[in-house]
């Protein structure tokens, strides 16, 4: 199974209430919520594949968003990016 990790929303409400960064980014715990939540659905093996799409506005977290998960062997091929 691929599972694809949509991080391509407005983040309105929290941008709103003043965070600079995009929410799957913020720390849980001392590590990315991204990072956990990646932890979490792969730990089981069912999942053969991970594809990240985020959004454009984005760009400037590529390498925050890479680090985050790096340490599951997931770099820039697993990364896309998306308008919408």
């Amino acid at each position: 199974m691929i599972l694809v990790a949509c991080m391509a929303g407005l983040y309105k409400r929290f941008r709103d209430a003043g965070y600079a960064q995009a929410k799957y980014l913020l720390p849980m715990d001392g590590r990315p919520i991204l990072a956990q939540v990646l932890d979490a659905l792969l730990h089981d093996g069912a999942v053969t594949g991970v594809r990240l799409v985020a959004n454009t506005r984005d760009r400037d977290a590529a390498s925050a968003i890479l680090d985050a998960v790096k340490h599951l062997g997931l770099d820039a091929r697993h990364l896309r990016w998306t308008d919408d």
